[in-house]
């Protein structure tokens, strides 16, 4: 049954609002508890921690993941003939040698690595 709440008057709306949000943040909270504890069951049958479990969550494989941050350098595409250390993996912004050569007439194809 849906309560009636047109006759309340402002502040008693607000704390009709203030113990509503109360109740929603214990329900979650009383979810959240749920749910570890039935993945905590999980991982105990499988034979896995749960730190085990969600490292392969992050992961999204058993395998190894790369530490956060170390990234592998990306392979040249294109070199600048004129100046060969002016160089361009195709990602992200054209480089300013580039985009003059382009103007002057020649195609992309001519700088491939």
């Amino acid at each position: 049954m849906k309560p009636d709440l047109s006759q309340l008057t402002i502040a008693e709306l607000n704390a009709v609002i203030a113990e509503a949000e109360q109740l929603i943040s214990a329900r979650k909270d009383e979810e959240l508890q749920k749910t570890y504890q039935e993945f905590a069951e999980r991982a105990r049958a499988l034979g896995m921690s749960m730190d085990q479990i969600l490292a392969v969550g992050a992961k999204g494989s058993r395998g190894k993941a790369a530490p956060a941050g170390e990234k592998k350098p990306v392979a040249i595409r294109y070199r600048n003939s004129a100046n060969p250390s002016e160089t361009w993996t195709g990602r992200g912004k054209q480089p300013r040698w580039l985009v003059a050569r382009l103007a002057g007439g020649a195609k992309l194809e001519d700088f491939l690595v």
